[in-house]
């Protein structure tokens, strides 16, 4: 019995430990994180007034949630990556949007005939934040409009 009970104090000092060194918690974290990736949504949309057609895809792979853009130009032809949009957040989200919850979104927010991304998402303290991007069409890359 006292050995029983030994083993239980030390494997509760042990988890202690590591919780308390984040380097070995997050090392210990990834053992048990899925390296596969898992996509949470899909829109696929004319960004522009063009007839190009962009496919949009939220995607979690370990403790990281981002977005991938590709571009189609023929529906034959295979989409083509764009850009990669990491975020500062790392867990998935829905939100409320014209009626119906998603977790992902296009809409021209600003009326500019360019359509914005609009991907929610929980910060670390599990606050909602709603990350707009917006597709400059000059450079063809998506800048953050919002500084939450």
């Amino acid at each position: 019995m006292k050995f029983f009970i030994g083993v239980l104090v030390f494997a509760a000092l042990s988890l202690v430990t590591i919780s308390a060194i984040p380097p070995w918690r997050q090392s210990v974290r990834s053992l048990f994180l899925s390296n596969k990736r898992e996509i949470l949504a899909k829109v696929t949309t004319p960004l522009t007034m063009k007839e190009e057609t962009y496919l949009i895809l939220k995607i979690r792979q370990k403790d990281q949630v981002f977005v991938e853009v590709f571009k189609q130009t023929d529906p034959q032809a295979e989409a083509v990556f764009v850009t990669r949009i990491d975020l500062a957040d790392r867990n998935d989200a829905f939100f409320n949007f014209r009626g119906q919850a998603t977790n992902l979104a296009v809409s021209d927010i600003d009326q500019d005939g360019v359509q914005e991304i609009l991907i929610p998402a929980y910060d670390q303290d599990m606050t909602a934040r709603l990350n707009i991007y917006k597709f400059d069409t000059a450079t063809n890359t998506f800048n953050r409009m919002n500084s939450n």
